[in-house]
């Protein structure tokens, strides 16, 4: 099974909404009319805002974190990767969902702790911290906004199964039929 299939597998059809990547988090932001409802609570979901990713200080710090929050939503959990697309073939996808390597929140907000080197990444583990993807490539931002693309699929509730894509490149993820967030 090719990586297509098996990414494919794992991630579902969704409802769509469209906004710009805010420059200072790597967060998307602003969406467009097609924002989603949830029927029990009457509360809007909008991924452009309700989507924050917060990169912590400190470079080679690793113990510095990544926070990723999920607002607005009756979702019990969601699963988040993220590939360095920007650059091709010689950055790190190990963290890219397809279809290991997404982290695995149980709950609405969550941390991943940076690590120096590619076997200590797992669940609770990233190799992309404030300053590098941990390979020696430097970002030139500090949003990663730059050589990132994030996935995001939310799990239970009224939007169980969307996902959403944003960053350097969605169509990377384009066979998993996910929302694009900023474009």
């Amino acid at each position: 099974m090719n990586r297509t299939t098996m990414v494919a597998a794992a991630f579902f059809a969704f409802a769509g909404c469209k906004g710009t990547v805010d420059s200072d988090t790597g967060t998307p932001n602003e969406t467009d009319d097609t924002d989603v409802v949830d029927t029990d609570t009457g509360v809007t979901f909008d991924p452009a805002s309700d989507i924050r990713l917060e990169w912590g200080a400190g470079e080679g710090d690793s113990g510095a974190q990544m926070t990723a929050t999920v607002d607005n939503t009756d979702s019990t959990g969601f699963y988040l990767g993220f590939a360095e697309t920007a650059a091709a073939g010689e950055g790190w996808y190990g963290e890219d969902c397809a279809p290991d390597g997404c982290h695995e929140f149980t709950a609405m907000t969550g941390s991943l702790t940076y690590v120096d080197a590619p076997q200590d990444v797992d669940n609770d583990h990233t190799l992309f911290n404030n300053g590098t993807d941990g390979t020696g490539d430097v970002f030139t931002s500090d949003t990663h906004e730059d050589r990132l693309t994030y996935i995001l699929q939310l799990v239970g509730g009224e939007h169980d199964g969307e996902c959403y894509v944003w960053g350097d490149d969605p169509s990377y993820y384009v066979d998993e039929a996910c929302t694009v967030v900023g474009q």
